[in-house]
């Protein structure tokens, strides 16, 4: 190819970027009104469109607004829709400066490229936006980085921010402190290509610290879940599923057909979006590879230490109880299987409340130790206020029965003894 023809098309791949990230931008914007608190472009309305080619004719059409002619923004649609990548790889970035490049460096040394990478940066304050920048272009043209205005408090946020605007077949998720084995993105489009899955699934990882394997259930081979959704459902429960980030490999398709999403939580915002595509996928395939790292004590690193909060950490916690209750509910209400089997719809009910309760040991300590009316004010804060007295003096009966248990079996732990 001589040097004109590549100046030539280096330009028109420069245009397709420009059309591409203004058009996204738009989308970003769309996205993200509630966070804007001065919007003036709320008289345009910009759809969220699924399929690559209403992105590519929504380019042509907002050609005129981008200050692009038309017949740039129709070479931008050929380049747009003919190099669109298998795989969108969506990693939210929180103050990761001191992990993100080691995270862009293991997708550089990918063996299969045909990817991009959507970096969302939820409100950095340190210098994560310029080290991902740094990176531009060594992707060739394959990485984009979008700011939300504010921190959002939660990954989830930033993940589906990044599926709204990404244009994959498929999607892989990454966080900003981890990283993937160099034949990660190969091995799971090829199991997706082969199975034509619209989810493979891993419960297999890599420790950082110690480089070994950490695995959830004992997957020895690759096989198709039960297509019984009872069955199905009745594993996640017994753990026999990861709830992690990571362990979901999904069609953009079937995600975005289904409205499939992250819990907008500070904790656990992974364990519905996993479970929501567990109960929809027609194919879902599990696998025993393990192709993800992860660094166990990269939130310590990242983060200096605090004094404990009481409030800050009731408050943390009921928003992480009362979203995934919520989002639990709220999907299964709209499936048919659930509305068929009410019993397993409240089972699953009790289960997320009791695996966050478990997990939030001060809030029943705390309730063993200071007067209900002290902390029920930490409670009303985080309900509908027509609703706040009545989940506080619930919640704090809650924890009284549970603690009241508790002393009945050491009682009866005693009692064996003689």
């Amino acid at each position: 190819m001589s040097k004109k023809d590549k100046d030539k098309r280096r330009k028109a791949r420069i245009t397709a970027a420009i059309a591409k990230d203004k058009h996204r931008q738009k989308m970003a914007n769309a996205i993200t009104d509630n966070f804007v608190a001065d919007n003036n472009q709320q008289d345009d309305t910009i759809a969220v469109d699924d399929t690559q080619q209403d992105d590519a004719m929504a380019i042509v059409e907002n050609a005129d607004d981008d200050d692009i002619s038309q017949e740039e923004a129709t070479s931008a649609v050929e380049i747009e829709t003919s190099n669109i990548p298998l795989v969108s790889v969506i990693i939210p970035m929180y103050n990761a400066a001191m992990f993100i490049a080691q995270a862009l460096e293991s997708l550089l040394n990918q063996t299969m490229q045909d990817f991009e990478v959507v970096v969302v940066d939820d409100g950095s304050t340190d210098n994560s936006v310029e080290v991902v920048k740094s990176f531009e272009e060594k992707f060739d043209g394959r990485l984009q980085i979008v700011s939300l205005p504010e921190n959002s408090g939660t990954p989830g946020v930033p993940r589906n921010f990044g599926m709204q605007i990404s244009c994959g077949k498929y999607i892989a998720f990454l966080d900003a402190d981890d990283m993937y084995t160099k034949t990660a993105l190969e091995e799971l489009t090829n199991l997706a290509e082969k199975s034509q899955a619209d989810v493979v699934h891993t419960d297999k990882c890599f420790n950082f610290a110690n480089s070994k394997s950490e695995n959830i259930a004992s997957v020895k081979r690759a096989f198709f879940a039960d297509d019984d959704i009872g069955t199905r459902v009745q594993d996640w429960m017994n753990r026999r599923y990861s709830w992690d980030t990571y362990s979901s490999f999904c069609k953009r398709d079937f995600l975005m057909s289904n409205q499939i999403i992250f819990a907008e939580t500070p904790l656990y915002e992974s364990m519905f979006f996993n479970f929501a595509a567990l109960c929809l996928a027609e194919k879902y395939l599990r696998i025993p590879n393990a192709f993800y790292i992860v660094r166990t004590h990269a939130n310590a690193l990242m983060t200096e230490p605090e004094p404990f909060d009481r409030e800050k950490y009731f408050s943390k916690w009921l928003r992480v109880l009362n979203g995934n209750f919520n989002a639990f509910d709220d999907f299964m209400s709209t499936v048919p299987f659930f509305q068929a089997n009410k019993d397993l719809h409240y089972s699953m009910l009790e289960f997320i409340f009791e695996q966050i309760l478990n997990v939030a040991k001060h809030l029943r300590f705390d309730y063993e130790q200071f007067p209900a009316f002290e902390l029920n004010k930490f409670v009303e804060k985080e309900f509908n206020p027509a609703d706040a007295a009545l989940c506080s003096y619930l919640f704090g009966l809650l924890n009284d029965y549970q603690r009241q248990i508790k002393q009945l079996e050491a009682e009866n732990e005693k009692l064996k003894e003689f």
